[in-house]
């Protein structure tokens, strides 16, 4: 009897032991069907990473980490993780507090006197869940004429956080994101621990999770090793470098791998670092002055998914995307990092539809086989081209060049559109299907895109050559001592300027005009509305981009910078 009971129970335990291999094995080939695309010699490509019950049930690198060296991606590649960053910034700011040596609550200007008195209480708190009002520092830079791609130090950014004599919005009035905030957060890191937040990061955080190939990177001349170098797209090639040379901490510019962050999953669930009380707390969200909850904690955004609660951050620099995608319930968690500038993050939430059990919904085009033979000439792919804007101001531009069908994202980034049937598109690239709709006169006026919501086409309108000459002339910012252009061509005006990308103003009504504004691999549409005194001359324009508000631009006779 005894025996049969063993024999049940051993039969039993390899049942389970036989559905939780098939189990892994199905999901294998699932992610490799997601992500194989990228798993060749010649493209950038991804490392993933899945945690289930503190153990890495799935680890993989597809594509190049360095395409001029052959260097391949494995589990262990080193990436830029852009935005993942602020959670240790977070943290970091949450040890000190645990320890006494500072408050939440605390204004910022005790700790950075230097920073102009805006009339209003700042605190650590608002830096935190992006409530301060103060403006962001990427697109303050790209208003002032900066690339992306130029030498940025923290210097840099603190000369123009500081040089802003107004905020956004009262602190507390609003959730709007800022950068600004989480470099601030570093700089009261290294006042208040008296370390430099590249070594306070190390000793407090990486070096006891035992994170040995995990830094903040504060100097872009400094050798990284197994790191990979980002990439852009062009066409169906990716023979172009998308530099970084960042030497700034605290928003951006942690450097690590997905098995060195698997360790910082698990600190989530056994608190090795920091204690239950200071985890808790990573996971609290803010409650705006009129009694509503954001969704934004400490650096990672809070939210029900398909009827799970889903905790996340994604980061993009440059050529580098990445997603932290982690499900406390099932203590499930999804670790993915890329170095293609056009890799689709949410790819990471159907590996979690696919091994929680979600309703993922309509699926997309997922290989190039199912695209349909027919071919559309010139002609017939003119009607499609143009740009294209949804309701959160983003901006497409679709070209046809050589016979082919463009997507661009107007600093140069292109991607391929196939043609499937029925005005619908298809990008292996980014792996969407664009489809279009026309008018009741046959013209295009819009596409959609799953999950990305309906674009608009919006047209530059051509203004009569005596209002032009209303427009043009120099224009001068004090706060970030820069002069700008307003100048003609073919009955549109352009802003022109230092690096400036050269679109025409799309007017929206009097004196009032969309601008577009290149913010890494995409673009958003900034808003310009042009100043008049008592006579109706115009004495300047505001200039309101999505995260950098009133931003006041004065007509000037002399073209003179201030020293």
């Amino acid at each position: 009897m005894i025996q049969k009971i063993r024999l049940v129970f051993m039969c039993l335990i390899l049942l389970v032991l036989c559905n939780y291999c098939t189990g892994q094995d199905s999901l294998s080939k699932y992610i490799n069907g997601l992500l194989d695309r990228w798993d060749n010699s010649n493209s950038p490509g991804c490392a993933v990473a899945i945690v289930k019950d503190g153990t890495v049930i799935y680890k993989h690198g597809y594509g190049m980490a360095n395409l001029e060296y052959d260097v391949p991606i494995t589990s262990s590649s080193v990436f830029h993780v852009a935005s993942i960053s602020k959670q240790f910034t977070a943290f970091s700011v949450l040890l000190l507090e645990d320890e006494g040596k500072l408050s939440l609550d605390d204004d910022i200007r005790l700790y950075l006197p230097e920073l102009p008195d805006y009339g209003k209480k700042i605190t650590i708190r608002h830096l935190i869940h992006h409530t301060s009002g103060i403006k962001d520092q990427w697109e303050l830079l790209i208003a002032a004429g900066w690339r992306m791609d130029d030498v940025i130090t923290q210097k840099h950014l603190l000369k123009v956080i500081k040089s802003q004599k107004d905020l956004n919005f009262n602190p507390g009035e609003k959730y709007l994101y800022s950068n600004s905030g989480y470099t601030l957060l570093a700089e009261i890191v290294e006042q208040v621990s008296g370390l430099p937040f590249t070594q306070f990061t190390r000793e407090r955080i990486f070096d006891p999770l035992e994170m040995k190939n995990t830094h903040f990177h504060a100097d872009n001349e400094s050798l990284v090793k197994m790191r990979t170098y980002p990439f852009r797209p062009a066409g169906k090639n990716f023979s172009k470098h998308d530099r970084l040379n960042f030497s700034t901490v605290g928003a951006t510019s942690l450097f690590t791998s997905a098995e060195d962050f698997v360790k910082w999953d698990q600190n989530f669930y056994h608190a090795k670092v920091g204690g239950k009380n200071i985890i808790d707390k990573m996971h609290k969200t803010f409650t705006l002055n009129n009694g509503q909850k954001t969704n934004y904690a400490c650096g990672l955004i809070i939210r029900n998914y398909k009827g799970e609660k889903a905790v996340s951050h994604t980061g993009g620099d440059a050529g580098y995307r990445g997603i932290y995608l982690r499900f406390p319930d099932h203590t499930f968690s999804i670790i993915l990092f890329s170095n293609l500038g056009s890799f689709d993050l949410s790819l990471a939430y159907k590996i979690a539809d696919k091994y929680l059990h979600l309703s993922s919904g309509q699926s997309p085009m997922e290989n190039e086989a199912q695209l349909l033979a027919d071919t559309l000439s010139p002609s017939q792919l003119t009607k499609y081209t143009g740009m294209y804007a949804n309701q959160n101001r983003y901006i497409y531009e679709v070209v046809l060049e050589n016979g082919k069908l463009l997507l661009q994202f107007l600093n140069n980034y292109q991607v391929d559109l196939d043609y499937i049937s029925d005005h619908t598109f298809y990008s292996e690239h980014l792996d969407i299907q664009l489809h279009f709709k026309a008018d009741s006169t046959g013209s295009i006026s819009q596409f959609t895109v799953r999950n990305k919501g309906i674009f608009n086409k919006i047209e530059p309108e051509k203004i009569p050559e005596e209002q032009i000459e209303h427009y043009t002339g120099h224009y001068y910012n004090k706060e970030l001592n820069v002069i700008k252009t307003v100048t003609k061509k073919n009955e549109l005006i352009y802003i022109t300027g230092k690096n400036e990308t050269e679109n025409p103003l799309i007017k929206i009504d009097e004196d009032s005009f969309y601008k577009t504004c290149s913010d890494e691999f995409s673009a958003k549409l900034s808003l310009v509305k042009f100043l008049s005194n008592e006579n109706g001359t115009i004495t300047g324009y505001v200039l309101n981009t999505p995260m950098a508000k009133n931003l006041v631009f004065k007509k000037i006779s002399n073209i003179k910078y201030e020293k």
